[in-house]
């Protein structure tokens, strides 16, 4: 049986291109899970966000999906695989993240491009596992099987994936863990959208951030929209 649209949300992963928090805020809020934009003139990119533990405008953020009845939200950080300083800076973001946001239903991923077997990464899903509502992990990468096995091993909510390089990836992928599919390429020298998606399918999403794609922005929200009421 296939999915109805009015099972998947729409979401982005993070970054966006914009250089004004409200022009940022009103795009994430057209999705059905809002997510924390990441602008490159404000956060710096996902490392030195961490690096600084810059997450300005995160409380605007919470207020105004208040204000539109927004339940749950989508906050995103890059991991330790990904990030190459301290692993205790990850900690203080978790802390502080929590700190603004502790009385909202928080979806928090952990950013990993880069997808190595790593105690570290269990135990800061672990630790943020204690403060949020749901825990997942992107990467926007072809997938090998140990890399599968990998991420199946770990305590997850949900796994953010690049659905266009992993076709199928859900019938690897433990039902324990809700799929969150990259269906729109960020990168026009890929093959651009999906046509179909199975039942496993919660979450639809760009492949991965837009700060640096050439594509407009509205043009992926619209198709993302398209594919969801079409299904």
């Amino acid at each position: 049986m296939a999915t109805m649209a009015k099972d998947i949300l729409t979401t982005g992963v993070g970054s966006l291109p914009f250089r004004d928090i409200d022009e940022a805020l009103a795009y994430s809020f057209k999705h059905e899970l809002p997510f924390f934009p990441q602008l490159l003139n404000i956060h710096g990119d996902m490392i030195d966000q961490v690096k600084s533990c810059n997450f300005k405008y995160l409380e605007l953020f919470i207020n105004e999906a208040r204000k539109r009845g927004k339940p749950h939200l989508k906050v995103q950080l890059a991991g330790p695989n990904t990030y190459p300083g301290n692993v205790s800076d990850i900690y203080d973001c978790i802390e502080e993240i929590y700190k603004i946001t502790n009385d909202t239903d928080i979806y928090f991923f952990f950013d990993e491009p880069i997808i190595n077997h790593s105690q570290e990464l269990e135990e800061v899903i672990l630790y943020a596992k204690k403060y949020f509502t749901k825990i997942g992990i992107h990467c926007c990468k072809k997938l090998l099987n140990k890399d599968i096995s990998y991420i199946i091993s770990l305590p997850l909510d949900i796994f953010s994936v690049d659905y266009i390089l992993n076709p199928n990836i859900e019938g690897l992928i433990s039902k324990k863990i809700d799929i969150m599919a990259g269906v729109i390429a960020t990168n026009s020298a890929t093959k651009e959208t999906v046509s179909s998606l199975s039942e496993r399918i919660s979450y639809i999403s760009a492949t991965c951030g837009l700060a640096h794609s050439q594509r407009d922005p509205e043009l992926i929200l619209n198709r993302l929209d398209s594919l969801r009421n079409n299904l």
